[in-house]
């Protein structure tokens, strides 16, 4: 009988083999995906902590704090294409850190250079955005909006689209003109895979004018990067 130095035959080694690459294997998903359901957590908590901060700010100012690009153009964290060149300290939301949180999150595994967390305020700054741009680790379909199958929006919707809901801010196309053709639907993959929070004019009485009304809420709510 053909036997190794070890004592064992070559079919009792390869069977040794075949199980450990499988042992390893499963312990490689479950670790795998241990992971990403964490930096998915992660995302998420970090959104809600700017959120937070973002709004005891317009408390204390009467407006939200501005991107450190400025306004309508995203600002984001260090490394990415939507940094600032000025602000070497990695503040893209200027004056939120460290009154109003400890320090400015960062994601915990970007995409590449146009992923991250960005921030973006209208001119007035009334209104914000703030995402966790293109970096949520999720299988298909990724974040859907409502529909048969996913009747609930995710919590964490990158954009105000909603079958289920007529009124919804970016709808499959704007009545208001400017922004044209909205981005946010089950094709596009900053939607699909982009974490998104917003705030401001929702909250405020709807002022006379409804159609500026609408087209200035549509240029921070719906923009995606």
């Amino acid at each position: 009988m053909n036997r190794s130095s070890l004592g064992f035959t070559l079919p009792e080694m390869l069977v040794v083999v075949a199980v450990i690459t499988i042992l390893s294997s499963l312990l490689y998903y479950n670790f795998n995906d241990a992971s990403v359901q964490s930096r998915n957590a992660q995302r998420q908590a970090d959104l809600r902590a700017l959120q937070s901060a973002i709004e005891q700010y317009k408390l204390d100012k009467g407006m939200y704090p501005p991107g450190c690009n400025g306004a309508l153009v995203w600002s984001g964290e260090i490394g990415t294409i939507y940094d600032c060149p000025s602000a070497d300290d990695g503040q893209y939301i200027v004056g939120l850190a460290p009154e109003y949180i400890r320090a400015l999150p960062t994601d915990p595994k970007r995409n590449g250079n146009n992923s991250g967390y960005i921030y973006v305020t209208n001119a007035a700054r009334s209104a914000y955005k703030i995402m966790a741009a293109r970096t949520a680790e999720l299988t298909p379909p990724g974040i859907q909006k409502p529909n048969a199958f996913y009747p609930d929006p995710h919590p964490f919707m990158s954009c105000d689209v909603s079958d289920n809901n007529p009124d919804a801010v970016c709808n499959a196309v704007s009545p208001f003109g400017g922004l044209g053709v909205i981005k946010c639907d089950n094709t596009d993959s900053e939607f699909r895979y982009s974490y998104g929070l917003w705030g401001g004019y929702p909250d405020e009485p709807r002022p006379l004018n409804a159609v500026r009304y609408e087209e200035e809420l549509e240029k921070v709510i719906c923009r995606m990067p």
